[in-house]
């Protein structure tokens, strides 16, 4: 800090010692910036073992909130990839940038993200969001086929409390597979998340804005694809309520094949949603202090299309409900 804008310039150390080399004030934001285009994309570029590190932090920025909710982002990072085809980043490092690690935005096909570490992220590690004129999103300006894989994040939000591994506006089939990811403020991917934030799930969604998009076959709908949550380790520790919070409207989503502990299923409002062959270990166990949530193997608010079939749930407590908040008869 300085007295007035004037030198000199302070520097409060944390630690028990000031550091042994120079200290080094960030400048930039952004390190590598890709601008392609929906119409003129840049084409099968490649970022491999690199070090982003040490970017200016982007709190005090401009945010935007992209999808009808009071979930806000900065649409900036270390690293931003706009209008790109089979683009790869991958066995790179991601160390304290101050905002977001890697952007995603507008236009995007194919992209790879593989082998990567991110850690101490001023914002989330991964943010992929697209670009709509109003609710129209027809024109396909936003990322598509993405694939994630094999990443490690570790120690994000350091600055920014709605923060995670990944977060996602206005993209579709995405491919998430084989990340670790642990230690961060908000919701995302396995456990020790919602740390110092609530209401919320290590995995989370919400769908309170419909956009048309022309994914499905025949005229533009504002019904989007199936997204499928499978073979996935969800720790409900911390501040989290529910392993996978299905939230404010959420649609289109199946979940199989998953291990899901402390905490049951939950869905509020939405629809045409698909659980089946999950395993939910000690449901009825909360870190949280919450007096609202369930502790049931399902707390469910049926909508449309919905169904929660051959799943398996170990309770604690002999006196548990394994059911709370159905619209219909469990017998069924």
């Amino acid at each position: 800090f300085s007295e007035g804008g004037r030198e000199p310039l302070y520097v409060m150390v944390t630690g028990p010692a000031p550091p042994a080399g120079p200290v080094v004030a960030a400048g930039l934001e952004t390190l590598v910036s890709v601008a392609g285009s929906l119409s003129d994309p840049v084409r099968d570029l490649s970022l491999r073992g690199l070090t982003f590190a040490h970017t200016a932090s982007s709190f005090l920025g401009d945010y935007t909130a992209p999808n009808g909710g009071d979930y806000s982002l900065r649409p900036a990072a270390a690293a931003v990839l706009q209008g790109v085809e089979r683009a790869t980043v991958a066995d790179c490092f991601f160390r304290s940038p101050g905002g977001n690690g890697l952007l995603l935005l507008g236009y995007a096909r194919g992209v790879r993200v593989e082998g990567n570490e991110f850690t101490r992220t001023g914002d989330s590690a991964i943010v992929s969001l697209g670009r709509s004129e109003e609710e129209d999103a027809t024109a396909g300006d936003f990322p598509e086929g993405t694939t994630i894989a094999f990443n490690l994040a570790h120690e994000l939000g350091v600055w920014g409390k709605q923060a995670g591994f990944y977060y996602q506006a206005l993209t579709a089939q995405t491919h998430l597979v084989g990340n670790i990811a642990f230690n961060g403020p908000r919701g995302n991917l396995l456990f020790n998340f919602v740390r110092e934030t609530g209401d919320h799930g290590p995995f989370n969604s919400w769908d309170r804005q419909p956009y048309f998009t022309s994914l499905r076959p025949g005229p533009p709908s504002v019904y989007g694809l199936p997204s499928l949550l499978e073979r996935n380790l969800f720790v409900a520790n911390y501040n989290a309520i529910y392993p996978i919070d299905y939230d404010d409207g959420s649609a289109d989503y199946e979940d199989r094949g998953n291990v899901l502990v402390y905490g049951g299923y939950k869905t509020f409002l939405g629809d045409h949603k698909q659980s089946h062959g999950n395993l939910y270990l000690y449901a009825d166990v909360k870190w949280n202090t919450l007096s609202w949530t369930s502790r049931a193997c399902a707390d469910y608010h049926r909508g449309a299309g919905e169904a929660w079939f051959n799943n398996t749930c170990l309770l604690a407590a002999p006196g548990s409900s394994p059911y709370a908040g159905f619209g219909c008869d469990p017998a069924d």
